[in-house]
C-alpha cells in the first residue's frame, strides 16, 4: 500500500507537473479514494509531493484492515501460538507491527495500530461477536467463546460463563465495586433522572438502563468487547443491586424531609390504581409500611420526627461531650488547687516552727542584755566597763536583727494566710462546680438515653418505609 501510494503520486508529478488542475483532481480523486474505504484524508501539496494525513473514520471496514486481512490470511499459520487452554491462543504484538511496517510503513502508529490488528484478526480468524480480543502485556490473547447457554444466569450476563465474570470481578477489584455503584447511582438520581423534577414513568423504564450505561462507560476503555462487558456490568450490578436501591431511597427520603413538591406526587403515584400507558394497562403498586398503605403526608410526619429527634440526639450528645470538657477542666483546677494548698500549709507550719524558735533567741537574747546591763554597773573599772559596753552594743544589733526577721516571718504568714484563705474559698467554689456539672451530665444523660429510646423506634419505622418505597419502584416495572 505504501509502495502504491508513492509510485502512483511520483507517476502522477512525473506526467503532470505543471498542471495545477490536475493536481486539484488529483487531490480530490484520493480523497474520494480513501473516504470511499473508511479513512479521512488531509492532503496538502509540496513542491513535486503530496503530504498525505489520514485518520480512520470506519474502525471495522477500512482499507488498512481490508490490506491487513489479505497478509495476515497468508501468515497468521505461523504467527499463531495455543495459549494454556484449549479456548485461547496468543499472537506476538512485535510480529503484528513488523507485518504492519510491511504494508503501511509507519503510518499505523497515528491511525490506532491495534484497532486495527483486532479487526483484522476477527474477520481471518472468523470470530464470532462473543469471542473475546485482549492486549495481554506484548501479546493479542484471543479467547473463544463456549457456546453452552443452558444456564439461565448465563444468558442474563449476555453468555459469559461464570468463571469468567468471577476472574475479571478479581481484577479490576481495585475499583471498589460497591462505591462506585453508589457514586453512578447518585449521578443518576440527581442529574439524568433528577428526583426533583422525574416522573415515575420514567424513572421505573430508565434508572436501571442508565446505571448500566454508566458502568459500560467506566469500563469500556478495560473491556472492549461488548459482550463481556456488558456481562460483566450486569454481573456487578446484580451483585450490588442492594447499594444502587439504598442510595434512590436515600435520595427520595431526604427529598420528604424537605418537603419536595415533586416527591410527593411521585410517592403518591403508588396508590394500587390502575394506570394505561400506550395500550397496555398496569396495576400501580401501594407503599407497604406494617401492613398499611401509607401515601406522602404519613411518611412525611415520620421523617420530620424522626429528623428532629435525631437532631436533638446530636445536639445533646454535642452538649454531654461540652460539659465532660468542662468537668476535666475543673477537675484540673481542682487538683491543682489542692497541690497549692497543701504547698501554703506545709509553709505555713514551717513558718510557725521559726517564728517559735526566733521567739525563744530573742528571749534569750534580751535575758542576756540585762545581765550584761547588770554586771557593767557593779564593776568599777574603767576597762572592764568598756568591754561590757562593747558586748551590749554588739548585742543590741543582734536583738534587732532577729526583731526584724521575726517581723518578716509574721508578715510572710499574715500573707501566706491570706492566699490560703483564698485558695480554700476557690478549692470549694470549683467542687461545688463539679457537683452541679456531674448532676447536669446525669441528668442530659438520662435524657439522651430516652432520646435514644425513641430514635430507635423511629428508625423501625423508617426502615419500614424504605423497604416500603423500595418494594413498589421494584414492583412498577414497565
Amino acid at each position: 500500500m505504501v509502495d502504491f501510494e508513492k509510485n502512483y503520486i511520483a507517476s502522477f508529478f512525473e506526467k503532470n507537473a505543471k498542471g495545477t488542475e490536475a493536481k486539484i483532481q488529483l487531490i480530490d480523486a484520493l480523497r474520494k479514494f480513501y473516504l470511499k474505504h473508511g479513512v479521512e484524508a488531509y492532503i496538502q501539496t509540496q513542491k513535486n509531493s503530496l503530504e498525505i494525513k489520514k485518520t480512520i473514520i470506519k474502525k471495522e471496514t477500512n482499507i488498512y484492515e481490508k490490506f491487513f486481512s489479505k497478509i495476515l490470511s497468508i501468515k497468521i499459520g505461523d504467527l499463531i501460538e495455543m495459549g494454556e487452554h484449549s479456548n485461547i491462543s496468543k499472537i506476538e504484538l512485535s510480529s503484528l507491527d513488523a507485518l504492519s511496517n510491511e504494508c503501511f510503513g509507519d503510518q499505523l502508529e497515528a491511525l490506532k495500530a491495534l484497532d486495527v490488528y483486532r479487526n483484522s484478526l476477527r474477520k481471518t480468524l472468523k470470530l464470532e461477536q462473543r469471542d473475546a480480543l485482549f492486549v495481554l502485556g506484548e501479546k493479542i490473547a484471543i479467547k473463544y467463546f463456549k457456546k453452552s447457554l443452558d444456564n439461565p444466569s448465563e444468558k442474563r450476563f449476555n453468555g459469559v460463563e461464570i468463571d469468567e465474570l468471577k476472574r475479571l470481578c478479581e481484577k479490576y477489584k481495585k475499583f471498589n465495586y460497591p462505591h462506585l455503584i453508589e457514586r453512578i447511582t447518585f449521578n443518576v438520581i440527581t442529574k439524568a433522572l433528577d428526583l426533583k423534577n422525574i416522573d415515575n414513568i420514567t424513572f421505573s423504564r430508565n434508572y436501571i438502563k442508565l446505571i448500566q450505561s454508566q458502568l459500560q462507560k467506566a469500563f469500556k476503555k478495560f473491556i472492549p468487547n461488548e459482550v463481556y462487558l456488558v456481562g460483566f456490568t450486569n454481573y456487578l450490578l446484580r451483585d450490588n443491586f442492594n447499594q444502587a436501591l439504598k442510595i434512590i431511597i436515600n435520595g427520595i427520603i431526604s427529598l420528604v424531609g424537605k418537603n419536595c413538591e415533586n416527591i410527593k406526587i411521585f410517592i403518591n403515584f403508588y396508590d394500587g390504581g390502575d394506570i394505561v400507558i400506550g395500550t397496555k394497562k398496569y396495576k400501580k403498586p401501594e407503599i407497604v409500611v406494617d401492613n398499611q398503605r401509607m401515601s406522602f403526608y404519613p411518611i412525611y410526619t415520620i421523617i420530620n420526627q424522626y429528623n428532629s429527634l435525631e437532631n436533638s440526639y446530636k445536639n445533646r450528645c454535642n452538649d454531654i461531650e461540652n460539659l465532660n470538657s468542662e468537668l476535666m477542666k475543673k477537675r484540673k483546677s481542682v487538683t491543682k488547687l489542692k497541690s497549692i494548698i497543701e504547698d501554703d500549709r506545709y509553709s505555713l507550719e514551717k513558718i510557725d516552727k521559726d517564728s517559735q524558735s526566733s521567739a525563744s533567741e530573742l528571749r534569750d537574747l534580751r535575758n542576756e542584755y540585762q545581765e550584761l546591763q547588770k554586771n557593767q554597773k557593779s564593776v568599777m573599772n574603767k576597762s572592764k566597763k568598756g568591754e561590757f559596753e562593747e558586748q551590749i552594743i554588739a548585742l543590741k544589733e543582734k536583738i534587732k536583727k532577729w526583731s526584724l526577721d521575726d517581723s518578716e516571718l509574721l508578715s510572710m504568714k499574715n500573707r501566706l494566710s491570706s492566699d490560703l484563705e483564698k485558695s480554700m474559698i476557690k478549692y470549694e467554689e470549683i467542687k461545688k462546680d463539679i457537683v452541679a456539672i456531674s448532676s447536669n451530665i446525669d441528668r442530659e444523660s438520662e435524657k439522651l438515653n430516652d432520646t435514644s429510646d425513641a430514635l430507635l423506634e423511629l428508625e423501625k419505622k423508617v426502615s419500614s418505609i424504605r423497604e416500603g418505597i423500595k418494594d413498589a419502584i421494584l414492583k412498577f416495572r414497565i
